[in-house]
């Protein structure tokens, strides 16, 4: 039993670490453009892999330094005894992920 600070007792049920440079491994953007639709397809994710999609229809996706963070469109987060086991996870994770671009807009509009 693990002390909490709710007065809850905590039973551990598994011993899994993620190295905290391990935990988010963004699917990063090769090209510019407009994201039309983000797939997972689940039966390509390994055991102990999930995939947060985090660019929904229309977001703009730039490439940096113009866009320095924007080009992120999925995140995967791993959990396995090893980091060389979430890093093989993570791996794998990006085959599953799937992007449909538009063309990136050639001109902004508003902007001075």
């Amino acid at each position: 039993m693990l002390p909490s600070p709710y007065g809850i007792a905590v039973t551990p049920d598994r011993r899994l670490g993620v190295p905290a440079e391990e935990v988010g491994h963004p699917v990063v953007l090769t090209s510019p453009g407009i994201a039309r639709r983000v797939r997972v397809d689940p039966d390509l994710l390994p055991a102990g892999v999930s995939v947060e999609v985090v660019a929904m229809p229309g977001h703009e996706l730039t490439l940096p330094p113009a866009g320095h963070g924007t080009g992120r469109y999925a995140l995967a987060i791993a959990v396995a005894a090893t980091a060389a086991e979430c890093r093989a996870g993570l791996d794998a994770a990006a085959t599953a992920v799937r992007l449909e671009l538009l063309p990136a807009r050639t001109g902004r509009r508003g902007r001075r």
